[in-house]
Order: structure tokens, then C-alpha cells, then sequence
């Protein structure tokens, strides 16, 4: 690999220390290496792509499955996925025909970067419909795989709880958005009614 042969990711070499990558190096590597298993909407939100955002990131994802297949879509095709539309989907054509973009993907695909949806991973649907705000500390879940545990079963994660807010998931130091369920009357679930919700037992 060419980033041997850069000074910048080497330490100094003294006369008892040989050089050895950086900490910053092994960090950078190791973010990678994360990197490789990225869901492919993240992988998209990653490509800079004028107007896609995580929310058209993530349908593009569920419709075509594949950087490939989106590459290769018309307009129309694109601009038929719901929350895409034609202003993003000619975004997306022109991302695609810079050479230099299609550079950006070959190094990818070649350095081991997951490219298209693992469609083994499809879970049950089980909140499909169902818009789920979460607040507080969960002992099993980081705001965002909390988010992307509803998401990923169909459901809506929202930021704020209102009268469309369908249950509101409470963790440790709730504060203010637990008094407003509890005032407009949307279920309040403590982490284990949250499992029990992903599960499709509620």
C-alpha cells in the first residue's frame, strides 16, 4: 500500500526508537476497518452526494440494495422512490458521471468497503407504522443503534414527542420530553417494553 511510503503516518526515528506508525494512524486504520461493515445508506451519506441526506441515503438503500444499482438507475427510476424526487435524483446522475467519483468507488470496492445491502440482515417489520421517540440512558442501546433498531423494523424514530408520537422509550434522567408524553397520554415503555416492541410482543 502507498501509505508506507508516507512520512506522515510514521513517528520520528530516533537512536533507540525505530519509526512505527502513528497513533493517529492506528486510529485512522481501525476507523477503516469499521468502516468496511457500514450499512449501505452510511456508505451513501459518506459519498457527499448534493441533497442525500440519511433519509433518502436510507431509502435509496431499501429500493436498489446496491451502489451499483442506484449508479446505474435513470432518473425516473430514482425519482420513484419515495422521499427521492427528481431534484435529488439528477444530484445522484451527476455525482455519477465524474470519473473521479467513479475512482472514489473502484479504491472503495477494492480496499474491502461493503458496497450493496446484506439482505439476509431484513428484520421482521414489527413497527411499521409506528413513530417511537427515545430519551434518557439505555443500558443496551446507544442513541443511535437505538434508533436504527427502529428503524431497520420499519418504525419512524423521531426527535420530539407529539400527539403522533406512538410510544416513548424512557431511559435514566428522562427529563422534560417524559412529562410531555405523560401529558399528552403516549405509552411510556422502560428499556425491556422496548425490547419487547422490537420483538413484536406489545
Amino acid at each position: 500500500e502507498t501509505w508506507f511510503q508516507e512520512p506522515y503516518f510514521w513517528t520520528k526515528p530516533t537512536a533507540k526508537k525505530p519509526s512505527v506508525p502513528t497513533t493517529n494512524t492506528l486510529k485512522l486504520f481501525a476507523e477503516f476497518e469499521k468502516a468496511k461493515t457500514q450499512p449501505l445508506w452510511r456508505i451513501l451519506v459518506a459519498l457527499s452526494i448534493r441533497h442525500v441526506g440519511p433519509t433518502a441515503a436510507r431509502a435509496l438503500a431499501s429500493a436498489f440494495g446496491s451502489i451499483a444499482a442506484i449508479q446505474n438507475a435513470s432518473i425516473e427510476q430514482l425519482s420513484a422512490v419515495d422521499g427521492v424526487g427528481e431534484t435529488i435524483a439528477e444530484s445522484i446522475q451527476d455525482w455519477f458521471a465524474q470519473d473521479w467519483h467513479q475512482e472514489i468507488i473502484d479504491r472503495w470496492a477494492a480496499a474491502g468497503v461493503q458496497l450493496a445491502e446484506e439482505t439476509t440482515k431484513k428484520l421482521p417489520q414489527t413497527l411499521a407504522g409506528l413513530t417511537v421517540v427515545v430519551t434518557g440512558t439505555l443500558q443496551n442501546f446507544s442513541r443511535d443503534s437505538a434508533k436504527e433498531a427502529i428503524i431497520s423494523r420499519g418504525g419512524k424514530a423521531a426527535g420530539s414527542v407529539s400527539k403522533k408520537t406512538n410510544y416513548l422509550v424512557a431511559g435514566e434522567n428522562a427529563g422534560s420530553k417524559a412529562e410531555k408524553a405523560e401529558a399528552l397520554g403516549v405509552p411510556i415503555l422502560d428499556e425491556a417494553g422496548f425490547e419487547k416492541l422490537l420483538a413484536g410482543e406489545l
